[in-house]
């Protein structure tokens, strides 16, 4: 398959989701995550960490569409890259306390390291499900599980393998409606 047609498919799959409706609700707020290395389902330990945010509507069925940013980190907290992209998912519980499954998008860059001078193209995507439970309202914290998978695109492998993929856990503090 060439390469415009794989960044058809991608961008197909990005836009899609846009269709879902207007938001009944929304929220957002800062996110972290943890990749968790499991030896039989992590392809690699590289330990990297996100950092950002985000935010979403949901519709009166429960769809949720939005978008976030997040900042790559190593282990040893250097920033190796950065990724924007789409949110897409069902919330099925909402309230003060809410369960929701998500899928998350995007394109980025990142690189080895600082020391590193050239920059690799990478895809992301982490399906995750998350249980949140309202401090107040308006502000809920939220913790959520999940698998995570980047893949290098141009020019070339920033990590050993041309896919990565591994099971991540993290929080959100969300700001919104939470009644």
């Amino acid at each position: 398959m060439s390469y415009r047609k794989k960044l058809g498919i991608f961008i197909i799959v990005l836009i899609v989701p846009a269709s879902m409706g207007f938001a009944y609700s929304s929220g957002g707020g800062l996110t972290y995550g943890l990749q968790y290395y499991h030896p039989e389902l992590t392809n690699q330990d590289i330990g990297l960490h996100t950092v950002g945010g985000y935010g979403y509507g949901t519709s009166r069925g429960g769809q949720r569409f939005g978008g976030f940013g997040m900042a790559i980190f190593s282990e040893s907290n250097e920033l190796v890259g950065g990724i924007g992209g789409n949110i897409t998912g069902h919330e099925f519980i909402s309230g003060p306390v809410s369960l929701a499954a998500n899928l998350w998008t995007g394109v980025g860059g990142a690189k080895a390291s600082l020391k590193d001078p050239g920059g690799y193209m990478i895809l992301f995507a982490e399906l995750n499900l998350e249980l949140g439970i309202a401090l107040s309202p308006w502000m809920q914290l939220v913790a959520f599980g999940g698998m995570q998978g980047i893949a290098n695109v141009i020019p070339g492998t920033p990590f050993d393998s041309v896919l990565y993929y591994s099971p991540v856990w993290g929080f959100r503090l969300s700001w919104g409606s939470f009644r």
